[in-house]
């Protein structure tokens, strides 16, 4: 195949839901059945999965916020009034 394969695609291919793609991809638990037919799907398609598409996704996931203490006890502390 000379596109790029996504985990749509491979999911449609081997019959099952994308999210038992990415179940597999990850080292989740997979039946066998399933398990066979997505590894066949990916060989088809020549699927690669993509890093820069993965990390995209998980610092979606994995921002933190930042929060400032205010207050007057603080204030004194960090050199404030």
């Amino acid at each position: 195949m000379s596109s790029i394969s996504t985990i749509k695609d491979v999911a449609a291919r081997a019959g099952v839901a994308p999210s038992t793609v990415s179940k597999y991809i990850n080292g989740g638990s997979v039946r066998e059945k399933n398990v066979i037919a997505i590894r066949e799907a990916i060989a088809e398609l020549e699927f690669r999965a993509n890093p820069f598409a993965r990390n995209l996704k998980s610092q979606r996931r994995h921002r933190r916020i930042a929060a400032r203490p205010v207050g007057p006890l603080f204030q004194r502390n960090a050199g404030g009034p």
